[in-house]
């Protein structure tokens, strides 16, 4: 009896899971949102019935993508399954960041694979093709301006381009914020349906008491004076280097929004304040420079310790 409802639910999930994925495929718009939920018929059936059951799930949503979808599928129905039924194993081990660590390092995986299965299979280069379209972007633009007889601003032109060149030498750290930022919306995605059947999940702290620990700071700033020295732009150095100042001044940015959370919640602001904090710092790029800082200031002097005296 228990098998024929393990088999049943499986059922369910996968008839589920190819709804969700015909609708990613053929309807973009609606796709695009739904995309958060493809992991959670593999978290659901992983946490209930163990890993086992939910690599036979993931089999068996393999065939069924091949049949109502094409092969271009396949790759998103494998990085969804993985990412979800790792995610699943941790929230059956009732450990809540180990399910973000885990998802967010299946997705890079999952991403690093299919990055280089493009380029090695298809002859297709993601990065490349992007960097080519905004050069044909800027080259028409200077076409047009020339037509109406007006000329192009160089001084912006040239920063652009030369903008664009460290791309290709950021794909790591790019990578690595891509998946963070899938595992944690396909854990925003789970967690209420994970309540809702009443599966326990240890809850993550709230973000306003988020801290990373001091020694970003120190790493920050040896970083920051590797970056003064005359680095060779193809060297492996330079690359390394350039990657750990991205992920370092994405880590703090975080520190310093989680700050004001903190401050907002001590001082008991609206909950709207830090919420348009974040928008107004996406908005305009000058208030993120002023998030950084304060995350400096929160982790090298304790700010939130002097906040609450």
């Amino acid at each position: 009896m228990k098998r024929v409802n393990v088999l049943t639910e499986g059922a369910i999930l996968l008839a589920l899971f190819t709804v969700l994925t015909l609708m990613t495929l053929y309807l973009p718009l609606i796709g695009a949102f739904l995309m958060v939920f493809l992991p959670l018929p593999f978290i659901l059936y992983s946490v209930r019935h163990g890993i086992k059951a939910a690599v036979t799930l993931m089999a068996a949503s393999i065939l069924i993508t091949l049949l109502v979808g094409s092969l271009f599928a396949l790759p998103l129905t494998l990085t969804y399954a993985i990412s979800g039924i790792v995610m699943g194993y941790f929230y059956k081990k009732k450990q809540t960041s180990g399910a973000l660590i885990g998802g967010t390092i299946a997705f890079l995986i999952s991403f690093v694979v299919m990055y280089a299965a493009s380029a090695a299979f298809f002859q297709i280069d993601p990065i490349k093709e992007a960097t080519g379209s905004m050069d044909e972007t800027i080259e028409m633009a200077r076409s047009m301006m020339a037509a109406i007889g007006q000329e192009a601003n160089e001084a912006a032109i040239n920063q652009i381009e030369e903008q664009m060149k460290y791309i290709g030498y950021l794909i790591p750290s790019v990578l690595v914020s891509v998946s963070f930022i899938f595992a944690l919306l396909s854990h925003a995605a789970t967690i209420p349906v994970l309540k809702r059947l009443k599966i326990q999940v240890v809850p993550l702290k709230p973000f306003r008491e988020w801290k990373l620990p001091t020694s970003i700071v120190w790493y920050y700033l040896i970083v920051s004076f590797l970056l003064f020295f005359d680095l060779e732009n193809d060297s492996f150095l330079f690359i390394a280097v350039l990657n750990l100042m991205f992920v370092l001044q994405v880590l703090l940015v975080v520190q310093g929004f989680s700050f004001i959370f903190f401050y907002s919640y001590v001082k008991k602001y609206s909950k709207a304040l830090p919420v348009a904090a974040i928008i107004l710092s996406l908005i305009l790029p000058i208030l993120m420079y002023i998030v950084r800082i304060l995350g400096i200031i929160d982790l090298a002097f304790n700010l939130r310790g002097r906040v609450k005296k």
